[in-house]
């Protein structure tokens, strides 16, 4: 709760806060056939009954379905990052990065939703709902059977779902777990634990006696079979191998890798992948052979590759005959007519859809021929694939670099897209003479003094677009860094390059190219490998960045250290001199980020509140920050806008309980006085934890982002990370907006304990329940002999390590790792129970202890001690 703040000099209210919205990209091509779509970054595919292919589209939070005729429609995901939902529309719900979609004998669709923590599933209806996870996650120590929906799932490698609906589910932690159709959580085979390096057990005896490396893939077949990728060897195999859990629950090794190549031409020890089945029982895998490939194992043992093996040096086989070709399969989907679909390409760029036909074909079902949004459409309501790079002319007008379709396209004042330069159709190695051919994938863009555009390609052209339309190539080829290539011109019209461990500069007259000497930063060479981005201000001076520091560039080209802070890409600087790269920032105070946590939401609303994923940015005409992310042109508004500083009050970081200053805890509940921290409020849990932000507000411990509970203007609540910092004090800073407060040091201890109090004054009456579940208090006061329970925080360190500000739903509760003791009336009393409290956020500390039946009733006083740390607090208990 927020207590009554110390008496401190009142300031002005602050400003109206950072704002974010989508100025161009980033909408779903619903009106495009499945071979015009773009497709990358896919977390999965699968068939349903009636010849649907669903797949899981990570990059926009969304479940989409591709039906027969080519069509394409969203079955779950809103497109905006996070998790909302449950029990309504799927296509209303917010998920993040939905991964492993699977269909059960019903038609239900399931997916784990992996930064959610949870599986869900999308009903014959479209109704969405949780079935397994509570969003936390899992912590060794926490159960690992019980009711599904408040137990913890680790990372998910794979699901398959039998006819029964129990649905299995490959951990990382060395374990398949399986979720009843009932709800239930159980342990079906591993032991959930590490027995050795590196090894795996168990052959010939019950699943669950055995153990797993690293369990990662999973398929059924028509007799009820499990089949398990394990990643390490077996005491009978000495190498990855392909287990199989029986109806009856007993695991054997189907497949072991060989020192000697097998059969199918499996070479030894190669990892089998993307393990699937088809109705018939044939297993499916991708394995590495010339190049990958697909094979089917059958149950006889022998392998028939069915498609792929031939080198992908030259990029994948077009349509046709699936033997040989090249091919890079990533994830494996079988259906009822002998179809194998897989996604082919890197999962890092563009990647298509394809399958293999029962004829032995290769047939691409999505993503062959993407298509941008056309001319003319609204830049809100368009798609844009590649978008990399980003600037504004003198009129104000946006240009955006399409790398994929090899395009500059524009975003007039009233919002709505043209293409500038390109056809859509790639050139290689150099574009033509003329903005109107074909030019080759665009990296960055920089306007001069004349409103001439000067870009740099994949291809490390450096050439300007003048005014009429023509072409200038710089001469010599410069080494562009990387493969999008970096530009800035500062306000001398000199162009800065990018280049393979260096930095040059092109002079104003077009010809001469100097050369930056760079600080000595790898081992004293002054040609540094590690150099990130180049940006400008508003006055056009020049700087660049490496992974550590950030620098201007001098008029003689010499350059000045600004900040010890790095930045991974393309940056721009305001005019305070604040370094802002997407929506990060760094200046002398320190640096930070807007931003609830990556992805994409909060259009219309505070940026430190929204998703935001940062890339290249930029500095409009009017003052406002554009940047790239997430296929997407996004706005920060007001960034410049002059806000008070949050100030941190001398001594203002105590116990939120007991008021007590001094040297804060894991895991403990702190309030933070001072000023200019922004507008009241109280936060409430998202997927079951209390968030890092609340309106405009963060508060930095150390490296890391606390859980806010509520603040106001001059006092924020916020639980202290719960982990081991590892050191004897801690820096603290509150960011309001992009602005932070000085930082102030606090010493850690292992526990700080407080009670609370009835009044909330730190001291008196405590806040009590005696046994029946009423509030203790002089007109109510606890027997003697029965059990009182008391609540307070910053015991330190605990088992479970449950993050703080998670909800206390799984058992066992956390539990100090110290020993925590009571006494009442200066009596010992004993503890029943000593740990997190249930259904509250992780922090908030519960104590159920025995009222000494030897002590006078009346007001008697509590002191609680954690180790040997005691509160220092008076507290007291009615007893009668």
């Amino acid at each position: 709760m927020i207590h009554s703040a110390p008496a401190m000099a009142q300031t002005d209210a602050p400003a109206a806060g950072v704002t974010i919205d989508t100025v161009a990209g980033g909408a779903f091509p619903g009106s495009l056939p499945a071979l015009n779509q773009f497709l990358s970054n896919l977390g999965g595919i699968a068939w349903d009954s009636a010849g649907n292919l669903v797949y899981c589209d990570t990059a926009h939070h969304a479940i989409r379905r591709i039906h027969p005729g080519g069509s394409v429609d969203t079955v779950a995901g809103n497109g905006q990052t996070g998790f909302s939902g449950d029990g309504g529309p799927a296509i209303s719900a917010m998920l993040d990065r939905p991964q492993i979609p699977r269909y059960d004998a019903a038609g239900n669709l399931y997916f784990w939703d992996s930064q959610n923590g949870r599986i869900r599933r999308v009903d014959v209806h479209g109704t969405i709902a949780t079935v397994a996870g509570d969003g936390i996650p899992y912590t060794a120590g926490d159960d690992l059977t019980g009711p599904a929906g408040v137990r913890s799932l680790t990372t998910v490698a794979d699901m398959i779902i039998d006819p029964a609906g129990n649905v299995y589910l490959s951990e990382s932690f060395y374990r398949i777990r399986r979720v009843t159709p009932d709800g239930q959580l159980e342990l079906f085979a591993g032991t959930g634990a590490r027995t050795c390096q590196g090894c795996s057990d168990g052959d010939g005896g019950p699943a669950t006696a055995a153990t797993f490396s690293n369990p990662t893939n999973l398929a059924l077949d028509g007799q009820g079979n499990l089949y398990i990728v394990d990643s390490a060897a077996t005491t009978t195999a000495p190498g990855p191998s392909i287990r199989r859990v029986s109806p009856v629950g007993t695991i054997s090794t189907f497949w072991k890798a060989t020192a000697s190549v097998s059969k199918g031409g499996i070479t030894s020890y190669s990892l089998p992948q993307g393990l699937t089945a088809d109705p018939a029982g044939h297993l499916y895998a991708i394995w590495a052979l010339q190049g990958p490939a697909i094979v089917r194992l059958n149950q006889d043992g022998t392998m028939t590759t069915v498609a792929g093996g031939a080198s992908t040096s030259s990029g994948s086989s077009p349509d046709g005959p699936a033997m040989p070709s090249a091919i890079a399969p990533s994830s494996l989907a079988a259906d009822v007519q002998g179809n194998v679909a897989f996604i082919d390409g890197n999962l890092g760029g563009s990647v298509e859809i394809r399958e293999v036909t029962p004829q032995s074909t290769l047939k691409t079902l999505a993503g062959a021929a993407p298509s941008n949004a056309p001319d003319g459409t609204a830049a809100r309501n368009a798609w844009i694939d590649g978008l990399g790079s980003l600037a504004f002319d003198h009129n104000g007008t946006l240009y955006i670099a399409d790398a994929v379709a090899c395009t500059i396209r524009t975003v007039d004042h009233s919002g709505f897209l043209s293409t500038f330069a390109g056809t859509g159709m790639c050139a290689y190695p150099s574009p033509p003479d003329t903005a109107k051919g074909n030019l080759s994938p665009v990296g960055s863009l920089a306007f001069d003094s004349q409103n001439r555009l000067w870009v740099a390609d994949y291809y490390l052209n450096v050439y300007r677009i003048n005014l009429d339309g023509t072409l200038t190539f710089y001469p010599t080829r410069t080494p562009v860094s990387g493969t999008t290539g970096q530009i800035a011109i500062d306000a001398k019209d000199r162009v800065y390059v990018l280049g393979l461990n260096s930095l040059y500069r092109i002079l104003a007259d077009g010809t001469t190219l100097q050369p930056v000497v760079l600080p000595p930063e790898s081992g004293g060479t002054g040609q540094p490998s590690d150099l990130r981005g180049l940006g400008t201000d508003p006055a056009g001076n020049f700087y660049f960045g490496s992974s550590s520091a950030i620098y201007r560039v001098n008029d003689d080209a010499t350059f000045t250290k600004l900040y010890n802070s790095g930045v991974v890409s393309g940056f721009a600087v305001d005019s305070a001199g604040t370094v802002w790269a997407g929506n990060c920032f760094v200046n002398a105070a320190g640096s930070g980020c807007l931003g609830s946590g990556p992805g994409f939401s909060g259009d219309g609303g505070l940026a430190q509140e929204a998703h935001i994923t940062g890339g290249q940015s930029q500095f409009a005409p009017n003052g406002n920050l554009y940047f790239v992310a997430n296929d997407r042109v996004r706005e920060l508004i007001g960034v410049e806008s002059p806000v008070a500083a949050p100030t941190i009050a001398a001594g203002g970081i105590v116990n939120a309980l007991s008021y007590a200053g001094g040297a804060i805890a894991p895991g403990e509940i702190i309030s933070i006085f001072g000023s200019n921290f922004a507008s009241s409020g109280v936060n409430t849990a998202v997927n079951n934890t209390i968030p890092q932000v609340l309106g405009r507000t963060k508060v930095m411990i150390g490296p890391v982002t606390a859980p806010i509970l509520a603040m106001t203007p001059n006092q924020i609540n916020v639980i202290v990370p719960n982990m081991d910092f590892g050191v004897s004090s801690i820096s603290l800073a509150v960011q309001v907006d992009g602005v932070l407060s000085s930082a102030v040091a606090v010493p850690l201890a292992a526990a700080a304990p407080g009670l609370a109090t009835s009044d909330a004054s730190g001291t008196g009456e405590g806040a009590i329940l005696n046994e029946d579940g009423s509030i203790n208090s002089t007109a109510n006061p606890a027997a003697r002999g029965s059990y009182i329970s008391l609540f307070g925080t910053g015991s330190g360190l605990s088992n479970p390590m449950v993050p703080a500000g998670a909800l206390v739903l799984s058992t066992p509760y956390p539990a100090p790792l110290a020993g925590v003791t009571v006494t009442i009336a200066g009596q010992p009393a004993m503890v029943q129970y000593a740990g997190a409290a249930p259904e509250l956020p992780n922090g908030v500390l519960q104590i159920n202890a025995l009222v000494p039946a030897n002590i006078p009733p009346g007001v008697a006083a509590v002191t609680v001690s954690v180790g040997a740390i005691a509160s220092a607090q008076q507290v007291s208990v009615a007893v009668r």
